[in-house]
């Protein structure tokens, strides 16, 4: 399986086409059906990768580290400085929470 076909497949998942994730990531038409016959810049496979929170590795090789802190850690690097801000304050609230 290439790139492109994981693609196609976090899209489907999604409930979205790659002309709509293109379109979502401000690429040009067809941008990520060429990366079938060339190689694409680091810059948006890195945007697609944020977009999805999966790792370059699984979009470059299909390799998926699925530990539960793995994923919060993507997810935690998309966020706003604001709203790391709340996550960490929640999370302060339940450790504390949790020693009473």
């Amino acid at each position: 399986m290439n790139i492109v076909k994981r693609i196609e497949d976090l899209c489907l998942k999604e409930g979205i086409s790659i002309a709509e994730l293109e379109r979502r990531l401000g690429f040009g038409n067809s941008t990520i059906r060429k990366w079938d016959k060339s190689f694409p810049s680091i810059d948006k496979v890195t945007k697609v990768s944020e977009y999805f929170h999966v790792t370059l590795e699984f979009l470059a090789k299909g390799i998926q580290d699925n530990s539960k802190s793995n994923i919060a850690a993507r997810k935690f690097e998309s966020l706003t400085e604001d709203e790391i801000e709340a996550v960490e304050n929640m999370i302060d609230f339940y450790l504390a929470k949790r020693k009473k």
